[in-house]
């Protein structure tokens, strides 16, 4: 598959870690921390599909939190459910090599936040 854009690169990655998420849940098999990671990629490749469209440059991280704010600066009217994404940061790197588990993070109330950002991002960047 070739790519012209860097954003779309990002949202192609992104759609690949969402339904590896999605596959892993269906499974029963997966660790939660390795669901979790999955979902913390998508949104932080969907952000950075943004970004990338925008011509917004951003720094080598997987801080959702600082990629998000400075997305707003330039895009105000995301999603108001944007923001929890903040909470997938812990699992980039730590979760993958550790057993970070925050029971209050609902992996399928994710899912269906990032499906809908998805279109969000495919939306503005189809433009």
């Amino acid at each position: 598959m070739k790519f012209k854009r860097e954003c779309d690169l990002l949202f192609h990655k992104a759609e690949q870690d969402l339904e590896l998420a999605k596959l892993a849940i269906d499974s029963k098999k997966i660790d939660s921390e390795q669901i979790l990671f999955h979902l913390q990629q998508s949104a932080e490749k969907y952000i950075k599909s943004l970004l990338s469209f925008l011509k917004i440059e951003f720094p080598k991280t997987h801080d959702i939190d600082s990629l998000i704010s400075i997305l707003k600066a330039q895009l105000p009217s995301l999603p108001e459910y944007t923001d929890s994404f903040v909470d997938l940061s812990d699992y980039a790197v730590e979760g993958r090599y550790s057993f970070v588990i925050d029971p209050e993070i609902d992996a399928k109330d994710y899912v269906e936040k990032l499906h809908d950002f998805s279109m969000f991002v495919h939306n503005f960047i189809s433009k």
